[in-house]
This record gives C-alpha cells, structure tokens and sequence, in this order.
C-alpha cells in the first residue's frame, strides 16, 4: 500500500493518482487471469466473475483513499510532490468518498454472492486496520497487505475449484513478491515515517537488518518456485522459471548493495517488473 504517483494538474489526475490506478489495473489483471487461464472459467459465465473483480478494484480504491487520509503528514516528508489530501481534495470529501467506495464494492459483490460480498467487506475492514494502525507496526502492515493480495485471488476459488493448484502456487507467488516489495517500500520511506513515530521494521531494526530479512525472503521464494515449477511438471513452466531465475539473481545482487533511498526505489520497480511476468505467466500454465 505504500505509493509512488505522479500528480497532474487537474482534479481528474489527482483522483487517479489518490487511487493508484497503475495498481488497481494490477489487481483486475490478476484476478481475470486467475479466473481465465487457471481455473477455466468460461467467457458466457463470467458476468459474475467480472462483478467481483470490479468490487475487488473499487474496494482497494477505497483502501488507497483512506490510506492517504492517515498519511498526509507523512507523506509531506517522504513524497511532498505527490500529495493530492488538501491540495485537490479536502479530508472530509476523501473520507466520504472512502465510505461510498466501500459500500459500493460491498453490494455490488453481494449481490451475485454472499460469500464474496462478506469477502470484499473484510478487506474493507482489513484496509481500514492496515492504514489506522498495521502499517505502523514491525512487518504487521506488510503481511496484510501480502494476504490480501493473496485473498484477491484465492477468492476466484468461490466460483470453480478447478486447478486449485495452480492457484496456490500463483498464490504463493504474488504473497512473497508483495512482502518483498512492502518491505522495501518501508526502507525507502524510513526517514518520513520515523517522523511520525511508525514502528515499521527498518525503523525499529535498522537498514541492514530490514535488507537482510529480504534477502532471506528472496532465496526462500526463489527456492520454492523451483520446488513448485518441478513437482507440477508442465515444461512451459519449467522454461518460464529458468528465464524468471537469472532475474530473481540480478535483483539479489542489486539488493546486496542497496544503500540508499535511490536504490531501493529501483528494487520497487524491479519487482513490480517481477511480479507482472509472474502473471503473465498464467497464460503458459
């Protein structure tokens, strides 16, 4: 949940940029891969699939809103270019449209399943915790953030438990490719948020313990794709995991000499870049 954007000059950028569209895009294309490519949904039974992945999106619009809403003082440190709460839109308008987002997300699920209407309503619930006061706390708001990810996409299971597998392994992907991700984004803003008295993990252990810990997360995670891409035995995988294997090493070797804000804002990127191949590799699967 942590944020890079550019702003525009106009109310219209600037909502889009509170939303993060970039990655509300991510979300939709992770789940309609889920539903299509592993467990074979058919296209003339997807309305209620493309319902969910819209809930899902609009849910986690109104997670970067109200994110946004406890962190204007921080971000006036960490990203003072970025911030949108006061200069476009007022607190009070970011907290109502916070709420209608989440009602929205909540009915609109809930009406073709109350199963996943009272899923979006606990990620509404889990988003509100992560900002109010996970994210505040030693590696709390990471693993949310992870497991909601993971939810997202362990939710499509709700309309066919077909291939199961798969989805536990794409799973398991995308939960250590976002801890590792909010890991860093915590140690590139650990100046802004020691400010403000956040308990992250580089904050209250310090750089090289916080750089260490990923780099233990990386050769577990590297590790155990290889575990699941050779237990399952599809060769297409098999390649797929040898081409993605040489970039997880680069990332490792950049990571081994991070030291500055500069370079872990690479390492971000880097795995964004990671975990869009891994998607993409559904289509293979």
């Amino acid at each position: 949940m942590k944020k890079t954007r550019k702003v525009g000059d106009s109310s219209v950028s600037a909502f889009f940029a509170l939303v993060r569209w970039p990655n509300l895009l991510m979300i939709a294309l992770t789940q309609f891969m889920v539903a299509r490519f592993l467990i074979d949904i058919p296209a003339e039974e997807f309305e209620p699939v493309w319902a969910v992945i819209a809930s899902t999106v609009i849910v986690a619009a109104a997670g970067y809103m109200i994110n946004d809403y406890y962190d204007v003082k921080i971000d006036y440190v960490n990203r003072p270019d970025s911030v949108i709460i006061g200069k476009y839109f007022s607190r009070r308008a970011v907290l109502f449209a916070h709420t209608l987002f989440n009602a929205v997300a909540i009915v609109l699920a809930g009406l073709y399943s109350w199963k996943q209407g009272g899923v979006i309503f606990f990620m509404a619930f889990c988003l509100w915790w992560y900002s109010n006061d996970l994210k505040r706390r030693p590696l709390g708001g990471n693993l949310m953030v992870a497991f909601l990810i993971g939810l997202s996409m362990m939710m499509m299971l709700l309309f066919s438990r077909n291939n199961e597998k798969w989805v536990f392994v794409y799973t398991f992907f995308a939960v250590f490719m976002t801890l590792i991700r909010e890991i860093l984004k915590d140690i590139e803003d650990m100046k802004g948020d020691a400010s403000f008295g956040c308990r992250t993990l580089p904050v209250v252990y310090g750089l090289r313990p916080a750089r260490r810990l990923v780099k233990w997360l990386v050769l577990v995670f590297t590790a155990g794709l290889g575990v699941f891409a050779f237990r399952i035995g599809n060769g297409v995988v098999q390649v797929y995991f040898a081409v993605f294997v040489p970039l997880l090493l680069l990332f490792y070797m950049i990571l081994a000499k991070a030291d500055t804000k500069r370079d872990f804002g690479v390492l971000s990127r880097f795995s964004k870049v990671l975990m869009a191949l891994g998607i993409l590799s559904m289509i293979f699967h």
